[in-house]
């Protein structure tokens, strides 16, 4: 009989021991930062667009981070065009491209002698894949300016204006 509880005693400290030191009663991983979600709205067909804060090291990344800080656009400005677009192309898989004209207008004058002329115009276009991360879709992979990578300031006003 003490055999049998010797046994007993040493499977359950056995038992105990595997539970407390398992990976499954470890702290769960904490959310990766770069899928946070900055802003979401819903495009031009009414699918819903996420804005996630993305990363930017200098030569590569996505989202928000890229956005901002490489392609010198805001929020209003891929919100805009997504909403909006001249045109909406489908690339592959599950990613499209926005694409909408912005116009840098200057006016001279005022009241009902007021002049506007457009003196540029660049074509904004918004990469989005809609791909399921489990939290929603994958969302703004990238936004651009023809011609440039980084979008003149102007842009960032024309959009805020509207």
């Amino acid at each position: 009989m003490s055999k049998k509880r010797c046994s007993i005693a040493a499977c359950a400290s056995l038992i105990i021991s595997l539970a407390i030191s398992s990976p499954a009663a470890a702290d769960p991983k904490p959310p990766d930062p770069r899928y946070e979600v900055i802003a979401s709205w819903k495009d031009n067909t009414g699918a819903v667009v996420y804005l996630r804060r993305g990363s930017w090291n200098g030569k590569n990344g996505w989202g928000f981070e890229k956005v901002t800080r490489y392609h010198n656009l805001n929020i209003a400005a891929v919100r805009l065009t997504t909403q909006f677009p001249e045109s909406r192309n489908h690339i592959s898989g599950h990613k499209y491209h926005f694409t909408t004209p912005v116009h840098h207008v200057r006016c001279t004058g005022w009241w009902i002698f007021r002049d506007c002329q457009i003196v540029e115009t660049v074509d904004v276009t918004i990469g989005v894949d809609f791909r399921d991360v489990g939290n929603g879709s994958f969302g703004v992979v990238t936004a651009f300016c023809t011609g440039d990578p980084r979008c003149p300031d102007w842009v960032k006003g024309a959009a805020n204006s509207r």
